[in-house]
């Protein structure tokens, strides 16, 4: 089931179903589409960004050392932000094949076989990427890594965990990972708890406190006003692009709600980008060296925020309206598409 589609992190920004906003092209999500594609899968990055659940989410803990791991790592099993990347490619018949980063021999025997063979090899170095082309040079192996932050060779024993994607078993109908994406959105986007660490609404609400309350040093805690977050918040313009899209395919009382909460996260999404800039300016930037704003200057930024979040929690309010939007679809499904105007 292998496809001839180019698997490169510029290929699938080209082929996005809208432009991809300064920072919501984030490494790993970037790479997972780009694997997803070349087995086959038929996703675009935006709606897997927002069907995976990920740009209805948010995770944050203003002392968290390591913001980048609170996007990307976690248990598959469990609420966490690593599970959200695991469930699109399990729901269409795939799963990890990895190999051990603390064994250089097996590693560079992984990526040579996978690399020989084209298949993308996915990683989580420096925010997530692609492996895609190995060498031996002055005597060390090295790997060429196309990622979002500082792309090029690195030595095979600096990596962080990759993988590449198998099949397993058969993919479940699209009509149904469609119903259950919306109930995922809906549950990542509500107040709710990780290990200690708030996750949807109840995350968003204590970042705008923090960012609010001027005692709070975000220059010693920079990345919260720099990719961390706007990784996130950049995401919500996929989460408005995909309910458009699934707004589409639905008649009745489902479009009207879908429809409706897209409208919501296009309202969140412009509120979000004019924080974005307020803090960061014009000019995208995605390392650790960015000179943020004093503290006040970014209180006076906090109403864009503050803004965009009453919007998302407007949307989430019409997904999670009390008829579910999981049966009204499954009910649309079974009756047929409706001859009544809306």
């Amino acid at each position: 089931m292998s496809s001839s589609v180019p698997h490169s992190l510029a290929a699938v920004m080209a082929r996005a179903e809208a432009p991809v906003p300064d920072y919501a092209g984030a490494g790993v999500p970037l790479a997972i589409v780009a694997a997803l594609n070349h087995a086959g899968i038929d996703v675009g990055f935006m709606e897997f960004v927002a069907a995976s659940g990920w740009a209805f989410s948010f995770a944050y803990r203003y002392d968290d050392e390591s913001p980048a791991y609170m996007a990307v790592r976690g248990e598959p099993s469990a609420d966490g932000p690593m599970e959200v990347f695991a469930f699109l490619p399990e729901r269409y018949g795939l799963v990890y094949d990895m190999a051990p980063t603390a064994d250089p021999d097996r590693l560079w025997s992984f990526v040579r076989r996978h690399v020989d063979a084209g298949t993308p090899v996915m990683s989580e170095h420096m925010d997530g990427g692609l492996i895609v082309a190995y060498r031996v040079k002055d005597g060390r192996r090295q790997v060429f890594f196309d990622g979002t932050v500082t792309p090029g060779w690195i030595d095979i024993n600096g990596l962080q965990p990759h993988a590449v994607y198998v099949f397993t078993g058969e993919p479940e109908p699209r009509a149904e990972i469609t119903r259950e994406a919306l109930r995922r959105a809906v549950a990542k986007g509500r107040p709710h708890d990780w290990h200690g660490t708030p996750q949807g609404l109840a995350a968003l609400r204590q970042y705008l406190a923090d960012v609010q309350d001027p005692a709070k040093d975000f220059v010693a805690c920079p990345a919260w006003l720099g990719w961390a977050a706007f990784e996130r918040l950049m995401a919500r313009r996929c989460a408005e692009v995909w309910l458009r899209q699934v707004a589409d395919g639905l008649t009745g009382e489902a479009k009207r709600r879908v429809a409706a909460a897209a409208d919501r996260y296009g309202e969140a999404f412009a509120h979000y980008d004019r924080y974005r800039a307020a803090i960061l300016g014009s000019e995208p930037h995605r390392g650790d060296s960015h000179r943020h704003p004093p503290a006040g200057h970014v209180a006076q930024a906090a109403p864009h925020l503050e803004r965009g979040i009453a919007a998302e929690e407007a949307g989430l309010d019409v997904l999670a309206e009390e008829e579910g939007l999981d049966r009204l679809t499954e009910a649309e499904e079974q009756d047929g598409p409706s001859e009544a105007k809306e």
